[in-house]
């Protein structure tokens, strides 16, 4: 019984052994080029404006991630289309002491939406660093908008939430968020259900802005990703000021990622 118990314990110990070792590669994830400019420089960014066959380029090889390209539903291209790809040290990301890097973790950040209060960004017009939500909460639903507490208990795998940020730019946003989960990813769309305007002028439809974020486990490494595609008019005044929002309230999506740790 003894030497059956051990041997029971050793052939476990080697099985989940055999498991981890499929844990996702963070090179192998992002492509041996890019991870050389991400160990120098910690993230690449590109964007597309107006073009007739777009393609993302800087996807990671991961199943979550293969699933972005075809979240873009519409008939026609987008406008515009910008990613960020990042990739951080969990050592030297954690700063409190009760805090993992795993995905369990990085999970429940992507579902504290009231967390978003008070993000930075960088205001290109204004030269500064400015306050982008004022506001931010979890709502109950997409036809009651009474705040309700963020939903970050369990797994995420399949759940879909509705929330409201108060932009300092665009005004009351409302998005309908969706989750997806495995054991090395969680990733977050954002979809915005009503029409977003730039003062008077309303400049997106609804459910013409998507915002998609990946959060993939790679041992000692994180890599995150994130897309932004959005379809508006291609007008002259539209195309500098809102291809500088849309990518600034993309990139916010990692500023507030990186601040709970």
């Amino acid at each position: 019984m003894k030497r059956f118990v051990k041997t029971a314990v050793i052939s476990g110990f080697l099985f989940i052994s055999a498991l981890s070792s499929f844990a996702l590669d963070a090179k192998d994830v992002v492509g041996e080029k890019n991870y050389e400019i991400l160990k120098k420089n910690t993230y690449i960014s590109t964007y597309q404006y107006g073009k007739e066959n777009y393609k993302l380029s800087l996807v990671p090889d991961s199943p979550l991630s293969k699933q972005i390209p075809g979240s873009w539903n519409k008939g026609e291209n987008p406008v515009y289309v910008i990613e960020y790809l990042y990739l951080l040290n969990k050592k030297d990301l954690v700063k409190k002491a009760n805090v993992t890097a795993d995905i369990n973790y990085s999970s429940r950040v992507l579902r504290s939406i009231s967390t978003m209060k008070g993000i930075q960004y960088y205001s290109n017009s204004d030269k500064k660093w400015e306050t982008l939500y004022k506001d931010a909460y979890t709502v109950k639903n997409s036809s009651d908008y009474t705040a309700v507490s963020d939903d970050i208990y369990g797994n995420a795998n399949g759940k879909t939430i509705y929330c409201y940020l108060k932009d300092k730019g665009l005004g009351n946003l409302y998005y309908r968020v969706d989750y997806r989960q495995t054991a090395d990813e969680i990733s977050a769309s954002f979809d915005n259900i009503e029409d977003i305007y730039k003062g008077i002028i309303k400049c997106v439809d609804k459910n013409n802005l998507k915002m998609n974020m990946v959060v993939i486990d790679c041992g000692d490494e994180l890599v995150v990703y994130l897309a932004g595609r959005a379809d508006f008019p291609k007008l002259g005044i539209l195309e500098t000021r809102m291809n500088k929002s849309i990518g600034a309230r993309v990139e916010a999506l990692y500023t507030w990622y990186k601040s709970q740790f």
